[in-house]
């Protein structure tokens, strides 16, 4: 049978053990907060970043042209096509009267 020395020398080595694995487990378990804790934290400062660019956006977005103003837009572009191309007709016109002008003045000075 072991002496008591034997045993109380056991029984300390076993506490210690037990008690170091505690603590380790404790660390392990307080240091994966502190690293879960700092990854939450950058997650925030991303989100943080995130909503900033997305309100920028959206104040952009606000002073774009909605549907309504682009069919507006697109009836003034119709309505100047129509008017350049009467104004090209009207030159036409004009380039056609110059010519028949200066054939006249060409045959008048001919004759």
């Amino acid at each position: 049978m072991p002496s008591l020395d034997v045993i109380a020398d056991w029984s300390w080595k076993i506490a210690t053990g037990v008690l170091s694995a505690i603590a380790f487990v404790w660390a392990r378990l307080a240091n994966k907060d502190k690293v879960t804790g700092a990854r939450i934290d950058a997650i925030h400062e991303d989100i943080g970043t995130h909503a900033d660019r997305l309100s920028i956006i959206e104040t952009k977005l606000a002073h774009l042209p909605t549907h309504h103003d682009m069919a507006m837009i697109h009836e003034k572009v119709n309505e100047l096509n129509s008017c350049v191309s009467r104004v090209e007709g009207e030159f036409k016109q004009m380039n056609h009267g110059v010519r028949l002008i200066h054939q006249h003045l060409l045959q008048k000075d001919k004759s």
